[in-house]
């Protein structure tokens, strides 16, 4: 009893840790007419050791996870945040962890409620500041940003209602290429000008896809994986995750990407309908700033670029298990084991005559 005492109190210790002393935070929103994004990051020098490429790791996993949600909880609603906790996706680079929330198809009641409680939260922060809130009250399209210091408890905001480049506008058409759960998604992206550099487009897949990183290593264009994927699993146990993909700068980008449709839970129909996330970001590369993320990845500085038009997403009918046939397939699938067991004793049986 003594040793699993100690057992339990050692272990409890390595769960919850402490964060480091010397530590920062980022928090992002980032809102338009068609989407909701948060990411939560932390950086510490801590973090550049002990950490494998193919894990997501976090020192202190239980206080990171306490941090945000009592973070979080201060811009959105609880019922968001739970929705978005479900389908969060990880990812990291250089010393930053983070986990980013992406909410595509919502109510939109509860979207507007959200959205309104984060623009109240920081409203009221940059009153404190005493800074202009003209442009926050009547734009419903910004990004926000807020930087803090746990040592020095310094923190910088940010906020931006036009975070894009003054480059090339673009619009984009998107169609679906094959038939089953392993298809392509054929992606063309249009400049109303000729954009000068190499451009990188990000494809946050939401929970009824995935992109096998074996088939995403053998494209003909660079693209890179910044989540970990869990290829087994169905849509509603899996999570988010983000793919970059870097391209010549050219009046028009047609690209491929082979994307599965996940498997679905049994229900009580016989499909279920899967959505493709239908709204490619385009960053144009730059000569300074840009978005420290894409730049980690690809060596260069890029700015996000301005969207002209939005589409529908793209959807797909997937053959789902019909629950009111659970009994049936039970009681044949316990039939067939019957049968099959006494066939082979009788066999047995007989050769032992």
């Amino acid at each position: 009893m003594l040793i699993l005492s100690i057992f339990s109190l050692v272990s409890s210790q390595i769960i919850i840790g402490e964060l480091p002393s010397e530590i920062n935070e980022q928090l992002t929103i980032q809102v338009d007419t068609k989407s909701f994004r948060i990411s939560y990051c932390l950086s510490s020098d801590q973090y550049k050791s002990g950490l494998k490429k193919n894990e997501f790791n976090y020192p202190n996993p239980k206080a990171f996870i306490q941090l945000n949600e009592k973070l979080m909880l201060q811009y959105i609603t609880d019922e968001l945040y739970i929705k978005m906790e479900n389908k969060s996706a990880l990812f990291y680079y250089e010393n930053w962890r983070c986990k980013q929330y992406a909410i595509y198809d919502y109510d939109l009641q509860e979207y507007e409620i959200s959205v309104n409680n984060s623009k109240n939260r920081i409203l009221r922060i940059l009153e404190q500041e005493k800074q202009d809130l003209s442009k926050l009250k009547q734009n419903k399209v910004w990004n926000y940003q807020l930087h803090l210091n746990s040592k020095t408890q310094q923190q910088h905001i940010q906020l931006n209602y036009d975070n894009i480049s003054n480059g090339p506008k673009y619009q984009y058409e998107r169609k679906l290429i094959g038939a089953g759960l392993h298809q392509f998604i054929e992606t063309k992206i249009t400049f109303d000008k000729q954009p000068s550099q190499n451009v990188v487009i990000v494809d946050e897949l939401d929970t009824f896809t995935y992109v096998d990183k074996d088939e995403l290593d053998k494209l003909p264009y660079d693209a890179k994986l910044m989540t970990i994927v869990d290829i087994e699993r169905p849509n509603e146990l899996s999570t988010q995750h983000i793919i970059l993909s870097k391209h010549k700068g050219t009046l028009e980008i047609i690209y491929v990407m082979p994307y599965h449709f996940r498997y679905h839970l049994a229900s009580d129909t016989h499909y279920k309908t899967s959505y493709v996330p239908n709204i490619p970001r385009v960053y144009l590369e730059s000569q300074q700033g840009g978005d420290p993320l894409i730049k980690s990845f690809f060596n260069h500085n890029f700015q996000q670029a301005e969207i002209s038009n939005y589409q529908s997403h793209l959807s797909y009918e997937i053959p789902v298990g019909y629950l009111p046939y659970k009994n049936v397939v039970i009681m044949i699938t316990i039939g067939i084991t019957l049968g099959m067991a006494l066939h082979i004793s009788n066999l047995i049986r007989r050769e032992k005559q």
